[in-house]
């Protein structure tokens, strides 16, 4: 922590007593070196620390991140990418709905796409196509290595898009469980995919 703070804030940030060093933090009003959102890094280090700490006292195979600035700045990086995203999704009512598989229309497929960051360096994307009987036509599974859950889902989407397409589909449905990934391709933006540098 003590090299991400910036030169101008280590004396505030190291001599404040408990409570105004929890406010500074909260604030945002510490600066930090190369971080857009102190806040957000502060509390991030925080729980990483804590974690880490609890984890080598009661689990002896654990070891700690051998860079763990770099560890909580890429989980920081996450955390801020989707609260952007989360940002564009609106607020709608609670509706109950029933939840289950309904299928394309006659002459569509469609693809559902999945994906998950299961650790800190194990992230992955998978997915299915199907045609509106429900048989199975194809899948797919792709080891992504480290990355955030948004660049995971939008991994995901551009596969089942391209399965699709080498199976010689034109007439494609494409189902996602990320809200926030569906409204960023949907909005009028330049394309999340090239944003994000996935295509």
């Amino acid at each position: 922590m003590y090299g991400s703070v910036d030169q101008q804030s280590r004396e505030l940030f190291f001599t404040s007593d408990l409570q105004q060093w929890i406010k500074l933090n909260v604030n945002g009003a510490i600066g930090g070196i190369g971080i857009d959102n102190w806040s957000s890094f502060w509390a991030i280090a925080c729980h990483s620390i804590w974690k880490w700490y609890n984890k080598e006292a009661h689990d002896g195979s654990f070891t700690r991140p051998y860079n763990p600035r770099v560890v909580i700045k890429n989980y920081a990086r996450d955390y801020n990418i989707a609260k952007t995203a989360d940002n564009i999704v609106q607020v709608r009512n609670n509706v109950r709905q029933n939840i289950g598989w309904i299928p394309p229309k006659v002459d569509w497929v469609v693809v559902n796409t999945y994906g998950a960051r299961y650790s800190t360096w194990s992230c992955g994307c998978g997915g299915v196509v199907r045609d509106s009987s429900g048989e199975w036509l194809g899948g797919y599974a792709r080891d992504l290595g480290d990355c955030n859950i948004i660049i995971i889902e939008l991994w995901g989407i551009l596969e089942g898009l391209r399965l699709a397409w080498r199976l010689g589909f034109r007439h494609v449905e494409l189902r996602s469980d990320s809200l926030g990934v569906v409204k960023t391709l949907l909005s009028s933006e330049e394309c999340a995919l090239l944003k994000v540098g996935v295509c």
